[in-house]
């Protein structure tokens, strides 16, 4: 049964801890035996975010110590997913595993199989892949703001 580490993420931790639960026990189903490395923490994304890119780093490196670059991560989070793979190598220069979501969106089934195959899974070919299951997130409110955003943003623009 291939090891996957499991990123808890610091919302996860303190807000949502059935999220990760619920997580392990999706990695479980699908015959994932789960790791949840001790030393992990943040990932630096409240920081990252907030301009403060010293204390991003710091934390980081802890994170990046904290798994193994030979394993790919899987955390319940998308803001976390999205800083470990793409701004942690700018911060401490370690190599992300890349799933595009216009790929995951589009090829689905394919896209989820590429990430078994990558875990080391030998059903990745053969295992039943679940529906995808989607919903707007997005409702009137949002149409609105970004209406008026668009129609006001002009005003703000530099010369």
């Amino acid at each position: 049964m291939p090891a996957v580490p499991l990123f808890a993420t610091c919302l996860g931790d303190l807000a949502f801890p059935d999220a990760v639960a619920d997580a392990a026990t999706l990695l479980r189903q699908a015959g994932f035996e789960v790791e949840f490395p001790a030393r992990q923490v943040c990932c630096g994304h409240p920081a990252f975010n907030a301009g403060h890119r010293a204390a991003a780093r710091r934390v980081a490196r802890s994170f990046a110590r904290a798994f193994s670059r030979e394993a790919p991560i899987v955390a319940p989070s998308g803001s976390c997913a999205t800083m470990a793979s793409h701004y942690l190598p700018e911060l401490v220069g370690v190599e992300p595993f890349d799933v595009v979501y216009e790929d995951f969106a589009g090829r689905y089934e394919d896209t989820i199989r590429d990430i078994l195959r990558h875990l080391g899974l030998p059903e990745a070919d053969t295992i039943a892949i679940a529906e995808a299951t989607r919903r707007k997130q997005s409702d009137g409110l949002s149409r609105r703001w970004a209406e008026r955003y668009k129609a006001e943003s002009g005003r703000f623009a530099h010369a």
